[in-house]
């Protein structure tokens, strides 16, 4: 119970469903301001967090999976952690700067199936993808010089190609526990 006598189920303590509560009570109000000048409200990350969940639900992501992610610093390294939380993914944070052995460490080590990767580092995938035997897809954000020469062991998609138009709400039940409640 807080100091003003409500009571707080802890089972809603999961950034999807304060997302989507803090969405529904301040809408157009900044959440995110970028140091470039980008902004995201409420709602349109809510939004985007259930266009990016049903997005990784259509690659059969789904609770406890690990959705790699390989991004400079913005707003897609937001809507994919928002998504991936809604559906109980894991998003795991790939450092930009990583190559070769290190890339593959990562990468093999978290086991992901779905990565997503900005463009210009697509070229170090390819370059280890004989190493990840886990990974069926990268989903591209941006260009990707010399796509056309790429032979990868995994699908290629485009993130705006995966996105669904739709921001239908996911229903997933995810908890704060390692083993949600409805999971027990």
């Amino acid at each position: 119970m807080n100091s003003e006598g409500f009571r707080y189920d802890v089972n809603e303590w999961t950034a999807g469903n304060v997302l989507a509560r803090q969405a529904h009570s301040l809408g157009s109000k900044t959440f995110v301001h970028l140091v470039d000048g980008g902004t995201l409200s409420y709602a349109e990350a809510d939004s985007m967090a259930n266009r990016v969940a049903n997005a990784l639900r259509s690659l059969s992501v789904g609770k406890g999976d690990r959705v790699a992610v390989l991004l400079p610093n913005g707003l897609e390294i937001c809507h994919l952690w928002l998504g991936a939380a809604r559906i109980g993914a894991v998003h795991v944070a790939v450092n930009t700067q990583y190559r070769g052995v290190f890339l593959s460490h990562v990468m093999a080590s978290c086991g992901a199936t779905v990565a997503v990767c900005h463009g210009n580092y697509l070229a170090r995938l390819v370059v280890i993808a004989e190493d990840l035997p886990a990974l069926r897809t990268v989903i591209i954000v941006g260009d990707a010089p010399g796509i056309e020469s790429a032979n990868p062991h995994f699908e290629l998609l485009g993130f705006e190609e995966v996105l669904p138009a739709d921001d239908r709400p996911v229903e997933t039940r995810v908890s704060y526990h390692s083993k949600g409640a409805a999971d027990r």
